[in-house]
């Protein structure tokens, strides 16, 4: 099976607005969007002009191999938890938490052979696991399944739960 599609960085989105709200979403997004902007952006004045049809084959556009030290560097800091854990204590804002569980998901919906997974304990540790790829039928299906269950949980029940983040 092809995997090389555009990586579903939405949906980090969707569980973060179903728990936070707006800045949830925000938040849910900004490790990707942190760590992949400018990789993207240089790949991207270097292709010159990418069709929809093209960027969805994203892992063709932007291959691992073209990655600097540099690229690798902002990728690391925005995927560590120990980042946004100190984000967390700084702000004390919980929809950071929206940063922290799309994180969490990467670590096991990215996989060696398609795109790996973050090193989530940067700069202490450059460990990555070697999950499932989050277009595989399983990824795809703990994916949804999350989004489902936060989507269908009353707004009460969710309430307690970010209430009972630390």
């Amino acid at each position: 099976m092809n995997y090389s599609y555009m990586p579903s960085f939405i949906s980090h989105a969707i569980m973060g607005y179903l728990l936070f709200g707006q800045s949830g979403a925000i938040y849910g997004i900004l490790p990707d969007v942190l760590g992949f902007l400018p990789y993207f952006a240089k790949i991207g004045l270097d292709q010159g002009m990418i069709t929809l049809k093209e960027f969805k084959k994203w892992g063709d556009i932007f291959p691992q191999s073209k990655m600097n030290s540099n690229d690798w560097l902002l990728y690391n800091l925005s995927h560590s938890l120990i980042v946004w854990l100190t984000i967390y204590y700084i702000t004390k804002d919980k929809a950071v938490y929206s940063a922290i569980f799309a994180i969490v998901l990467d670590i096991f919906l990215h996989n060696k052979e398609v795109w790996r997974g973050p090193a989530f304990l940067y700069p202490l540790s450059k460990y990555r696991y070697d999950g499932i790829h989050w277009l595989s039928f399983k990824g795809m299906t703990i994916t949804f399944t999350i989004i489902a269950l936060l989507f269908i949980l009353p707004k009460e029940t969710k309430q307690k739960f970010v209430d009972f983040l630390p």
